[in-house]
């Protein structure tokens, strides 16, 4: 996997003030943070007691 790369905008003393990403970068790493957070989500989640999918397609139909 390549490095996401970016452009600097930067204000009139040169500091940095934006990043302009290309849309395939954008994409690439909006997807690392889903992912990211889906495994946070399920290590927080761990330890609770998991519905089968029969049962919960039942509770569905209530």
């Amino acid at each position: 996997m390549s490095p996401i790369k970016g452009q600097y905008v930067v204000d009139a003393q040169g500091h940095r003030k934006a990043v302009l990403l290309n849309l395939k970068d954008y994409a690439r790493m909006v997807k690392m943070i889903e992912d990211i957070r889906d495994v946070k989500f399920i290590h927080r989640h761990r330890h609770e007691r998991l519905i089968p999918m029969h049962e919960v397609h039942s509770r569905l139909k209530k």
